[in-house]
């Protein structure tokens, strides 16, 4: 009984870990698709004050993101590599000497992306 709660514990971390480790991938491609967009406001009447915005929006991203990745590093998660291909990014990770690999969809990235950005102008 008490090897089948270690495990339901362990599988329960483990679920969050991929958990954080997905926040993080759409982080990173938020702040990414942000600076990309921040040239187009350039043209605009007001196109300074949007870029300020912007650059205040990707620094509380990134603030976010750096706390998130010392929290993971603090908690034993290693991350070893991350590859991106035309469908998705594969993410290697280890946790306690043991080797994980999680798949994340570039779509459902994408509309967590969306997401995450509405939640943070508070649109949603």
């Amino acid at each position: 009984m008490i090897d089948t709660i270690l495990e339901l514990h362990q599988e329960v971390a483990l679920e969050e870990i991929r958990e954080r480790i997905r926040q993080c991938i759409c982080m990173e491609l938020l702040v990414a698709l942000l600076e990309n967009d921040k040239p187009l406001t350039k043209p605009m009447h007001t196109g300074w004050i949007f870029a300020q915005f912007m650059d205040a929006v990707i620094q509380t991203i990134r603030d976010d993101l750096t706390a998130m990745k010392e929290n993971l590093q603090s908690n034993g998660v290693e991350m070893i590599s991350l590859t991106q291909d035309a469908f998705g990014r594969t993410v290697k990770f280890a946790v306690g000497g043991q080797v994980y690999e999680e798949r994340y969809l570039n779509e459902s990235i994408r509309v967590e992306c969306d997401e995450l950005l509405r939640m943070i102008l508070g649109l949603k």
